[in-house]
């Protein structure tokens, strides 16, 4: 009967899922000239609403809300190359975006994946975002279809003064190559 009891904690206390928010760092990565053109992004609120659960540590899983986390963000970067950022409620608005004269919309999906190499610890130690970027023009053009990857990692004493630094990192430099493609792409000017 004891070991019985003992083996149903372990069973218990392992493979459950723990919440983190991924915040990345909201360093500027630029000085340059903000453009004119106005610019639009729409990110679903079904996405939004989606709730990751990638592995960690120890067995067990860090569950986020990936879209949610990151979208905040992404803005963000589009507020760093462009004077005006607007949100769009629908995807290829073409009627919102003439009456705004929005000249060009984003539109991200983002995906992740994390492992954990601990045993004893349940936070992930190395994670990946992706960023599939799509911009269209006025006339629904497809102007980028780009993939963006970002990896942070983070060591066990790392992660516990922040359980969600491997993925806080990860965010931060995926944004990192956006911004870069924003100041870069002649075409999204």
């Amino acid at each position: 009967m004891k070991k019985l009891l003992c083996l149903l904690s372990v069973v218990l206390i392992s493979g459950c899922a723990h919440n983190i928010k991924i915040t990345p760092d909201q360093v500027p990565t630029s000085t340059q000239t903000k453009s004119k053109t106005v610019v639009g992004y729409y990110v679903s609120a079904a996405d939004k609403a989606v709730k990751n659960t990638t592995p960690g540590g120890g067995g067990d899983k860090v569950s986020y809300q990936l879209t949610k986390d990151m979208e905040y963000g992404f803005f963000s970067a589009l507020n760093e190359s462009y004077e005006t950022v607007k949100v769009l409620e629908a995807s290829h608005d073409a009627q919102k975006m003439k009456a705004d004269g929005i000249s060009l919309v984003f539109e991200p999906k983002f995906n992740s994946t994390s492992s954990g190499s601990s045993l004893l610890i349940w936070p992930a130690d190395k994670f990946t975002i992706t960023v599939q970027c799509k911009a269209y023009d006025q006339a629904g053009t497809l102007i980028l279809d780009k993939s963006f990857v970002g990896e942070g990692t983070a060591t066990n004493s790392e992660l516990m003064g922040n359980f969600a630094l491997a993925a806080n990192r990860a965010a931060t430099a995926v944004l990192a190559q956006v911004k870069k493609e924003l100041a870069a792409n002649a075409a999204l000017k």
